[in-house]
């Protein structure tokens, strides 16, 4: 059989994972990068704010072509649950945590290793493919596409807030069209 193994893993499984890798990354970070939560976060000006819809378009519009040279169609994750917590996980808080961990710990990380910005993009947009692993492997494919944008965001703004916004403003599309889907 060899080593791989292919398993279907639980969401639940995979949320557990998640959200622990998130607060040892976090306890982490703010113990060994003081400054990193205080460097990393500042405000927004209209023009980030602007450009951060503009990129969350581009990242929906990429899927969906995407997703129509596959499938020869335009399908999204359809919401079976109408619920408060569920529309708050997907929207708000995951990509905030995705955001955290996928831009904002590797972008450190890579920063002192690296004199390059091109492995930070590299590596946090293939983490951030594999980590929607669970869904359709499209998704993979998709999904480092947004990594790349993401990042790319990350190092024109040096904002973490502008990519949070992104991936919120790509969430909510999709969340609301799969509701539609239902």
């Amino acid at each position: 059989k060899g080593f791989l193994v292919e398993k279907k893993i639980s969401k639940a499984a995979f949320s557990t994972a998640f959200i622990s890798t998130f607060i040892f990354l976090f306890i982490y970070m703010y113990f060994t990068k003081a400054n990193f939560i205080k460097n990393i976060f500042s405000s927004l000006s209209i023009r980030e704010i602007l450009i951060s819809i503009m990129i969350s378009l581009l990242c929906i519009s990429i899927e969906s072509v995407i997703f129509l040279l596959k499938y020869k169609k335009i399908t999204f994750l359809k919401i079976e649950k109408d619920c408060f917590t569920v529309f708050l996980l997907l929207t708000l808080i995951i990509p905030a945590i995705e955001e955290f961990i996928f831009r904002g710990c590797i972008y450190c990380i890579c920063e002192e290793y690296f004199n390059t910005k091109i492995p930070f993009i590299l590596i946090s947009s293939v983490c951030f493919g594999l980590n929607h692993i669970i869904y359709p492997k499209i998704n993979i494919f998709t999904k480092f596409i947004w990594g790349i944008l993401l990042s790319l965001e990350l190092i024109f703004f040096n904002n973490l807030f502008c990519t949070i916004i992104t991936h919120i403003l790509c969430n909510l599309f999709i969340y609301f069209m799969g509701k539609k889907q239902k």
